[in-house]
């Protein structure tokens, strides 16, 4: 596991591609370069496998995002984000991803509140299986 941020942006931005439904290179620049913020990424190879992010909320901290080719890739880096905090930790699941649901489950975290996603036409086509952690409610 490695510090995302020396990943070429690129690299990131090509991952979220398939997971968000907009090109966010710019916004990934500066999600990345939050004061305090612990981001962490899996490789083998060259491959990406997964890649999250944990800052501080008003209340503990929150992970997001928090992407991974599996639920194991996804556990790994979970525990990482959580690594030597004390505060809640937070994670916004998609819930047609149960295996976000059953890594939450694993960690002893319980909901918290829910949310819908709405859509002005057909939702765009994303792989959520892969996404255990959205990057952020307020931005989508």
């Amino acid at each position: 596991m490695i510090d995302a941020r020396e990943l070429p942006l690129e690299t990131l931005v090509a991952y979220d591609d398939r997971l968000f439904p907009a090109e966010r290179s710019a916004f990934l620049t500066a999600w990345l370069a939050m004061p305090g913020a612990v981001s962490l990424a899996v490789i083998e190879g060259d491959q990406l496998l997964g890649w999250a992010l944990r800052r501080s909320c008003l209340e503990g901290h929150k992970v997001g995002p928090l992407f991974a080719n599996d639920l194991e890739i996804a556990n790994d880096l979970l525990c990482a984000a959580a690594s030597g905090i004390s505060d809640p930790l937070y994670l916004d699941i998609p819930d047609p991803n149960t295996a976000g649901g059953a890594l939450a489950a694993r960690h002893g975290m319980t909901p918290v509140f829910t949310t819908v996603r709405m859509y002005d036409g057909p939702p765009p086509a994303l792989d959520l299986e892969r996404i255990f952690g959205v990057t952020t409610l307020e931005l989508g």
